[in-house]
Formats: structure tokens, C-alpha cells, sequence
């Protein structure tokens, strides 16, 4: 073959101009002569339902056949399958052997899931330190989910010496990559000046940034920095607005807050019988007093 040929066959290629996949069906057809990269888009439609039906058996097939080849990002995404139970019965030794087999070609995604079925003890007997193990490889690629993870083990002392600063290091990793659970757990930091110095006004910042993500929990504790005036002017008709976003997601302490509101006649008037009902409401979703509020 000539050079011009091939100098032009490389432009085709880097052009786009190369036969792709249109639909679904020339999708399969493609999938079926075994490139694993194209196996594991056709489960994902499926899974997502993209361009056809959900289907969650096909994808857990698709998925099956580019695992067995190796693809990395398909044993951890039929590793989940497993976990969750989607397209099979739920099976927790085999999301383990699946997520084990991603993990170790260096997947941070499978290397996290991983260290949560160690913790939980789901598949395999609970070990705090292989869970640490696991985290720690995936925080330091950076996947925000595994530095909160990490972060709380050592908040915890579970599989490492308890260690409130580094618990601070992971959480503000997690913090300033916009992880919302890790926004509240650093501004939790700083109300109680743990593993950092106490600042009402870092406290605020990170509660505010949670609780602008939906977060039930951080919309509470926003809703109490308003109320207590901590970090911020006090204001009632905010404390009640952040109580009221997280009662609109059935979060049980949202009710109770906005029941002593309405008890004790705090920027709204004094009204029992709603505080009664609020209250009720509360203890029918099973509220107990929660220490991770501030």
C-alpha cells in the first residue's frame, strides 16, 4: 500500500469519517464481533435506557461480555449490577469478586465500592482496615466519594488511630470538589472546632454550600446557624425557609425544628396545634435527637 493511501486512510480515521453505530440494532451487531469498548456502551444504553427501553437484563449480559474480557469500567459497573440486584438476584460475593477485579487494574470508582463492602460487611467478612486500604486508593485518584469515606474512618477510628485533622484533609479534598456530604461534615468540623480551630464563619460556608445541593441534613444545620445566629445574622424567617426545604424531602428533624418554631413562636405565631402536628409528623418518620446537627 502506498503512502498516499495510507496518509489517507489516518485522515478518514482521525476525520470521524470511520462507519459508527446509528442505533441500537447496528449497535448489537457491532457489540457481537466482541469489542469490549462497544459491549460496555451497548449495556450502558440499556441500563440508562438510551436510544431503546431500559433493560436491565441486557445490560447485566453486555456487561458480563466485556468483563470477561478485561474492560475495567464493565466489571465495576456489573459489580454494581450485582450489588443492587438490577437485572439479577442481588448477590454480594459476586459484586465483591467483580469490584476486586476493576479495583486492582486501578479503577477508583470499583476501588471505593470496594472499600464500602468491606466496611458494611457485604460479601465478605467486615474489615475496617482492608476498607481503609481501599478508599485510600481511590482518594488519592481524587474520587470525592472515597475521600469523605476515608475522612470518616478516621473521624471514626475505624482501621486507623482516630485522627481528627486528617479526618479535616480528607473531608476539605471531598469539600472543595463540590461533595455536598463532605460540606456538611467539614462545617460540622468547625462548629465544634474538631481537628481545626472553631469557626462559626467556615461553619456557615460549608453548611450553606450543602445545603444549596439538597442535602436534608445540611439544610437543618443551616437552618440552626440562622436561628442560633451563628457565623451569620440571626434571622427566623430563614432558619424556618432551610427547615421547610428539608421537610419538602420527608427528613424527619426538619419537622421537629419547625415544631418548636411554631411552639415557641419564633418569627412565626404562636401556633400549638401546628406544633403539635409538625411534632407528630416528626416521630412518625422517626425522629430522635441527632447529634450530628449543630
Amino acid at each position: 500500500m502506498s503512502k498516499l493511501i495510507c496518509t489517507f486512510l489516518a485522515l478518514l480515521l482521525l476525520s470521524g469519517c470511520t462507519s459508527r453505530p446509528k442505533n441500537i440494532d447496528e449497535m448489537v451487531q457491532q457489540a457481537e464481533l466482541g469489542d469490549p469498548s462497544i459491549q460496555s456502551s451497548l449495556a450502558k444504553m440499556y441500563s440508562k435506557g438510551i436510544g431503546t427501553e431500559r433493560d436491565y437484563t441486557k445490560a447485566l449480559y453486555w456487561y458480563e461480555q466485556a468483563a470477561n474480557q478485561g474492560d475495567a469500567k464493565a466489571q465495576t459497573k456489573l459489580g454494581w449490577m450485582y450489588d443492587k440486584g438490577l437485572g439479577v438476584s442481588r448477590d454480594y460475593k459476586q459484586a465483591v469478586i467483580w469490584y476486586r477485579r476493576a479495583a486492582e487494574q486501578g479503577d477508583k470508582w470499583a476501588q471505593n465500592n470496594l472499600g464500602w463492602m468491606y466496611e458494611a460487611g457485604r460479601g465478605v467478612s467486615p474489615d475496617y482496615k482492608q476498607a481503609v486500604v481501599w478508599y485510600r486508593k481511590a482518594a488519592e485518584q481524587g474520587h470525592s466519594r472515597a475521600q469523605n469515606n476515608l475522612g470518616l474512618m478516621y473521624k471514626k477510628g475505624r482501621g486507623v488511630p482516630l485522627d481528627s485533622k486528617i479526618a479535616v484533609d480528607w473531608f476539605s479534598k471531598a469539600a472543595e470538589q463540590g461533595y455536598r456530604c463532605s460540606q456538611n461534615e467539614l462545617a460540622l468540623m468547625y462548629s465544634k472546632g474538631t481537628g481545626v480551630v472553631k469557626d462559626d464563619l467556615k461553619m456557615f460556608f460549608w453548611f450553606k454550600k450543602s445545603a444549596e445541593q439538597g442535602l436534608a441534613v445540611a439544610q437543618v444545620n443551616l437552618g440552626a446557624t440562622y436561628e442560633e445566629g451563628l457565623g451569620v445574622t440571626q434571622d427566623y424567617q430563614k432558619a424556618r425557609f432551610w427547615y421547610e426545604k428539608a421537610a419538602s424531602t420527608e427528613y424527619a428533624s426538619a419537622f421537629h425544628q419547625l415544631s418548636r418554631l411554631y411552639r415557641e413562636g419564633l418569627g412565626v405565631e404562636v401556633d400549638i396545634k401546628k406544633a403539635d402536628e409538625l411534632a407528630s409528623k416528626a416521630k412518625a418518620l422517626g425522629y430522635e435527637c441527632d447529634d450530628t446537627e449543630s
